[in-house]
């Protein structure tokens, strides 16, 4: 009978049992801590409780995005979509730009016209207002940048990625650097072309400025004036090349700090005030090099965070002798994969 009365109690009150059942009352200083402790263990089994319950959510959150990113998937292999062969940057290393034509390198969401719809660059269609693709042409295809303005990134990607954003779809202006579709021309013949079709566009539809570079200390100073003003950096376009649909050395970027992209295998849990929220992205390189990526991430980036398996971009100043990123900063997903999904 003593046994199963005892089995019945919390332990942290097992003593004070034992001491009443053989005839000596413990005091009120014991009682009381015997209370304390009783309750701590009940706070902890709340807290375990909820915890299980947060680990349980975030499971079903991933098997939703997964199993969206796979019906996304078999819909574009439906469609036979292949991504448009498109002209990539490499980073300018220090050749002498003099001559070479200035731009702004824009902070946005690389988007393509196929003469009938907008893509990115997995050629999934951005779901924009018709108001917004109407004045382009029918004829051509254009090569061009979504974005809502300088230090503006994830605001753009927060429009262009959802379903039903309406008129904030106002925010947003394509810039238009390119036509892939006269790709044979010289640049200057396509900038030209490009100057005239859309000299009486609406506001929405920009043509991306350029200026010949004089030397590096023009190049230097056009870069520095923008950066103060919330640019990312420039692009350098060789004079008189050609549109290639591939990376090339006749498109340079000229910024202070450097970005790629890597695929998120885990999240890290979080410590103190992100108690119950994710501390920390581990990431992977293509190169196979892991790395934490902590800074930079919101509130609601820790509460919602990247599904694993997809790809983010991220900022970094120089790498290590092992290939890891130093002073790595989250800078959002890459949208134009489906769900921010690694190809």
């Amino acid at each position: 009978m003593f046994v199963d009365r005892m089995v019945k109690l919390p332990c942290a009150n097992l003593w004070v049992f034992a001491r009443r059942f053989l005839g000596t009352e413990p005091s009120k200083k014991e009682v009381a801590q015997s209370a304390r402790e009783a309750k701590l263990i009940q706070q902890a089994a709340a807290r375990e409780k909820r915890a299980q319950q947060a680990r349980d959510r975030e499971l079903r959150a991933i098997d939703r995005d997964v199993a969206r990113v796979v019906r996304e998937q078999r819909n574009s292999e439906a469609r036979g979509a292949g991504p448009p062969p498109l002209l990539l940057a490499q980073m300018w290393r220090g050749t002498d730009p003099t001559g070479w034509w200035i731009s702004e390198k824009l902070d946005g969401v690389r988007a393509f016209w196929t003469g009938q719809q907008l893509v990115s660059r997995s050629s999934l269609p951005f779901e924009c207002p018709p108001w917004f693709v109407s004045e382009l042409p029918h004829n051509c295809t254009l090569d061009g940048e979504l974005s809502v303005g300088r230090g503006q990134f994830r605001e753009t990607v927060s429009i262009v990625r959802a379903h039903d954003a309406g008129d904030r779809w106002r925010q947003v202006y394509y810039h238009i650097f390119d036509v892939p579709s006269r790709a044979d021309e010289p640049f200057e013949s396509r900038v030209a072309w490009l100057a005239k079709l859309f000299e009486s566009a609406p506001p929405h539809l920009v043509v991306v400025s350029h200026v010949h570079c004089r030397d590096v200390a023009h190049l230097r100073e056009t870069q520095l004036a923008i950066e103060r003003n919330g640019g990312e950096g420039l692009m350098l376009r060789k004079p008189g090349s050609l549109y290639e649909g591939k990376r090339s050395g006749t498109l340079l970027k000229v910024k202070s700090c450097r970005d790629a992209e890597a695929e998120v295998v885990a999240h890290q849990a979080g410590n103190g005030k992100y108690a119950g929220r994710v501390g920390a992205l581990l990431c992977r390189t293509p190169s196979g090099v892991c790395f934490s990526l902590g800074s930079g991430l919101t509130d609601d980036d820790r509460t919602h965070p990247p599904p694993l398996g997809s790809t983010v971009v991220y900022r970094f100043q120089s790498l290590t002798p092992s290939g890891a990123p130093r002073f790595p900063t989250y800078h959002g997903p890459r949208i134009d994969l489906p769900d921010g999904r690694a190809e």
